[in-house]
């Protein structure tokens, strides 16, 4: 039974009618925004929608919650009608609309990437949202009611228009209200006007306001509040500025791709503290600048591709660097946060891409590094983790160049999350890692050049492919009373050295021939890729397989599984042994999963497989990548092919020596 209609449900659909049976309770204007639709119809027995000429309405037509994209241009709304919905009117073609007299909302995004080309929003309304006229790329000429009393975000950016006077009501506009306005050259303030939003206008547009409005303006065209506390918006492009001692907060994208700035320059004795969202975004000849002490935080792509900035170097209040805050800054060789002396925390991509940062300095205050901070920083070479640090995020330091990792303790991590050293390709040494990790997630070291490792004594689990393309790694070590009990698949693919598994006293794990078991030795988990080890031969208590336990085990020749032993063979687990020729299946296998004989391109014949049935020799061909003709009967001296149908002889006596 349908009950409701989703955003974007029919997006990219041509449709030009749409029913909404009895039942429909929820209708999203936005489902449908191609200039396709022409009607909407109700079943009228539906309690919440009604439709009146195509347009559909509430039951009680208060709210017009969706006019149709083609239904036409121009259009009256209704008297009863007091709301216009979210999205109602979204890239529709109407040109011209006449308001009800009692209207008192109109919703966000209602009449955006509409046609309209004049508006006179009456004087009833009280409010307007989020986007309500944005994009609305003909419009010419806007009248706002005398009882509004703020114009939102991105209200009317993307329009035609050329001058606006903002009546007295109005004592606030929202960031981005007439952005991206090529054609606005002249606005008007009134001395109500007591906070204006970051990028509000654009660039270069020329401001009046009163004598007594609670603005001002410099003689570098940079506008503030009354006090100059706040830094508005800078109306004229120039290559340096100074900024005032009295500003505590620079407003979002207040100097955005101003690309002839090369200087920013702070009084002495400056307060400021606050740098938000987009700044100094694309100023990409800014070269020189010195963050105050002062400054505790700094908004998602404060500076975010200023590719001549070379060094910054933050105080001691600071406490937060937002999202993309410097990525793609490619000359930015010295980050330090020496001086920092609060709680700070740096959020995902705050340095990627820095590719020429060279010396990065923690301080022991940072609490964490969220996701990709420094990837692809393709200079980087060392990194000292501060005590302090509690989370690294997913590939934090992927793909840079760093060649040691110096851990200070004592340390409050606990997790090494997914792929935060992936793809480090340089990196060779990991000093002091704490032994207060608990998780090392997947991928955590892939591709890195790590010649031995020795889990931390609190680690309890190590993920998928947490080791994967170590191709360096020679030796692997569970220490004596280490809490490690679970440990992924894969971790050692691409191990090509390591032929070493080191358990010497744990609760969970036993070596046995080289290989690592569970305690009582009925789970064989993993071998070492590397291990001289030729042949084989499992016990008779030995239950199971782990998936990918001998994955690319190159050395391996035969193996050997006794009868009433094995019953169960995980994916992947004998994969690119590409030396394998011998291998027995007895009738106590049950169970063999995908993959288990990919790669094992030496298994050409003699693959003793007890258990006769189609159904279980198909399924190894199909599934777990067995060749047909490595089933074939064969001597185990001198090699004779025979034809498959011949019967399986289980009368091999296989001889292995355990190296």
């Amino acid at each position: 039974m349908l009950t409701q209609i989703e955003e974007y449900s029919m997006q990219g659909s041509i449709i030009e009618t749409i029913f909404l049976p009895k039942n429909v309770n929820n209708f999203a204007a936005n489902c449908v925004t191609s200039r396709t639709l022409k009607a909407i119809t109700c079943n009228p027995s539906n309690p919440t929608f009604s439709v009146m000429d195509g347009i559909l309405y509430n039951k009680e037509k208060t709210m017009l919650v969706k006019y149709p994209a083609n239904h036409g241009t121009s259009f009256e709304i209704p008297e009863t009608v007091t709301k216009i919905g979210y999205c109602a009117f979204i890239n529709s073609g109407i040109e011209t609309i006449l308001f009800p007299s009692n209207l008192k909302l109109i919703e966000g995004w209602a009449f955006s990437y509409t046609d309209l080309k004049t508006l006179k929003i009456p004087d009833s309304v009280t409010g307007i949202y989020d986007g309500c006229f944005y994009s609305c790329k003909c419009l010419t000429d806007i009248t706002l009611g005398t009882r509004m009393t703020f114009i939102p975000f991105r209200c009317f950016g993307l329009t035609k228009l050329t001058k606006i006077i903002i009546p007295d009501n109005i004592t606030l506009i929202g960031d981005y209200a007439f952005s991206d306005c090529p054609n606005l050259k002249e606005v008007v303030l009134p001395s109500t006007i007591t906070n204006l939003g970051g990028s509000c206008f654009p660039t270069n547009v020329n401001i009046s306001f009163p004598s007594d409005a609670k603005l001002s303006l410099d003689d570098q065209q940079i506008l503030y509040d009354l006090d100059k506390i706040v830094l508005i918006m800078c109306l004229k492009k120039s290559s340096s500025y100074i900024i005032p001692e009295t500003v505590s907060t620079i407003r979002a994208s207040a100097f955005k791709d101003m690309t002839d700035l090369t200087k920013i320059e702070f009084r002495s004795g400056t307060t400021l503290k606050t740098i938000e969202s987009n700044a100094f975004f694309g100023c990409i000849k800014l070269s020189s600048i010195e963050i105050p002490n002062s400054v505790t935080s700094f908004g998602e792509k404060s500076f975010y591709h200023c590719v001549q900035i070379k060094s910054v170097f933050f105080g001691s209040k600071l406490t937060k660097i937002s999202t993309r805050c410097f990525e793609g800054c490619t000359s930015l060789d010295t980050v330090s946060f020496s001086q920092c002396n609060s709680p700070c925390t740096i959020d995902s991509y705050a340095f990627s891409g820095c590719t020429s940062l060279r010396t990065l300095t923690l301080s022991e205050n940072i609490s964490s590094i969220d996701m990709y901070c420094f990837s692809n920083c393709a200079s980087l070479e060392r990194v000292n983790i501060p005590s302090t640090l509690k989370y690294i995020g997913i590939y934090a330091f992927s793909n840079s160049i760093i060649t040691q990792v110096t851990f200070s303790s004592p340390s409050q991590m606990v997790n090494l999350s997914k792929y935060s050293f992936s793809q480090c390709i340089h990196l060779r040494d990991i000093v002091g890692i704490p032994e207060t990790i608990e998780n090392i997630e997947s991928n955590c070291f892939e591709s890195t050049q790590i010649t031995s490792f020795d889990v931390p004594i609190s680690t309890t689990s190590i993920g998928n492919y947490a080791f994967r393309g170590c191709s360096e790694m020679t030796v692997f070590r569970i220490p004596s009373r280490c809490l490690l009990q679970t440990i992924g698949n894969y971790i050692f693919d691409g191990c090509v050295s390591l032929s070493k598994i080191e358990c010497p006293d744990s609760d969970f794990f036993v070596i046995d021939n080289g290989a690592l078991f569970n305690k009582n030795r009925s789970n064989l988990i993993c071998f070492p890729p590397a291990s001289s080890i030729t042949f084989f031969c499992f016990s008779q208590n030995v239950r199971s397989v782990s998936s990918s336990a001998f994955y690319g085990c190159k050395s391996l020749v035969g193996i050997m599984i006794p009868d009433d032993s094995i019953t169960t063979i995980g994916h992947s687990a004998f994969a690119y042994c590409t030396s394998l020729k011998y291998i027995n299946i007895p009738l106590c296998v049950k169970s063999i999963d995908q993959n288990v004989f990919t790669g094992c391109n030496s298994l050409h014949c003699g693959v003793v497989v007890q258990n006769t049935s189609i159904s279980f020799r198909y399924s190894l061909v199909t599934n777990s990548g067995l060749s047909l003709t490595s089933m074939k009967d064969c001597g185990l001296i001198t090699c004779k092919h025979v034809n498959y149908q011949t019967p399986v002889s289980n009368s091999y006596l296989y001889v292995f020596i355990l190296m």
